[in-house]
C-alpha cells in the first residue's frame, strides 16, 4: 500500500484523476491512498500547528484502510511530492517505524526543524532537483514569513539518529535513471537509512522515481510492515 501526499495546492483527487497514476497503481499491483490536507496544505511542524493534526490524521487514514479492505499483511509505503515530501520528512523523524518505506520528492524540513529524530527505523529515499526555485536545496523564506529548511539539516538529523557519520558520508551509487544520480549514506549503524537522488528537472516528480524507490527499499530485505 501506498500512501501518497499531494503538495501544496492540490488534492488527493486531483491525484486520483492522474491516468498516469492510476496505471502506475494498476501495473504495480499497489493500493493507492490519496488523502487531502486541509486547504489544501499539511501542517508539517508541531510548533506551527495547522488546523488539524497531521501526523494523527494521517495515521488514521492508514489504519482506516487497513481495516476496510483488509490491507493488513502488506507494507505500507510513505510518499509525498513538494509540501507532501515535507510532511513525509516530518513523520519519517518523529515516527520512523510505522511505514515500510518514506520516499520524498521536492520537499524537506520547515523550521523550525526538529533538532533530533527517533532512532533508526525505515528506509528513506529522497529525490531533489539541484536547481530546484520553489523548494531549493539550501532552503529559502516564503511571502507568508515561513522558512524551509536547508536539506542538509534533514540529512544530518537521520544521520545522526541512525548511527551514520557526522557530517553525513556519501557513498555514490552512480546514475540510477536516465535523468538521476543517487549516493547513500555510509558508516551506519543501520541498513541504507538515506538515499539521496539528484536531477536536474526543477520541481518535479515522475512515477519512475517512485517505483525506482520502493524497489531499492524492497531490495535491501528491510521491509518493515
Amino acid at each position: 500500500m501506498l500512501v501518497f501526499l499531494h503538495g501544496y495546492g492540490g488534492t488527493g483527487r486531483g491525484e486520483r484523476d492522474n491516468p498516469a497514476f492510476r496505471q502506475w497503481a494498476m501495473r504495480e499491483q499497489t493500493a493507492l491512498i490519496l488523502p487531502d490536507g486541509i486547504d489544501n496544505r499539511w501542517s508539517v511542524t508541531r510548533e506551527r500547528p495547522g488546523p488539524r493534526d497531521d501526523f494523527a490524521f494521517i495515521e488514521d487514514v492508514v489504519a482506516d484502510a487497513q481495516n476496510r479492505f483488509a490491507l493488513r499483511d502488506i507494507p505500507v509505503f510513505l510518499s509525498g511530492f513538494s509540501l507532501g515530501g515535507s510532511m513525509v520528512w516530518s513523520l519519517a523523524c518523529a515516527d520512523p517505524h510505522r511505514f515500510a518505506g518514506y520516499i520524498a520528492f521536492s520537499g524537506a524540513f520547515w523550521e523550525p526543524a526538529p533538532k533530533e529524530c527517533a532512532h533508526n527505523g525505515a528506509p528513506i529515499v529522497h529525490f531533489h532537483g539541484s536547481n530546484d526555485p520553489t523548494v531549493p536545496p539550501e532552503g529559502r523564506e516564503i511571502r507568508s514569513g515561513g522558512r524551509q529548511a536547508p536539506l542538509s539539516r534533514a540529512f544530518t538529523a537521520i544521520a545522526s539518529a541512525r548511527g551514520c557519520t557526522v557530517p553525513p558520508v556519501w557513498q555514490s551509487l552512480g546514475q540510477v535513471t536516465p535523468v538521476a544520480a543517487c549516493s547513500e549514506l555510509s558508516g551506519c549503524r543501520t541498513p541504507n537509512p538515506l538515499t539521496f537522488c539528484e536531477h536536474h528537472e526543477g520541481h518535479n516528480f515522475r512515477l519512475e522515481w517512485l517505483t525506482w524507490a520502493i524497489r531499492k527499499i524492497e531490495d535491501n530485505g528491510v521491509i518493515q510492515k
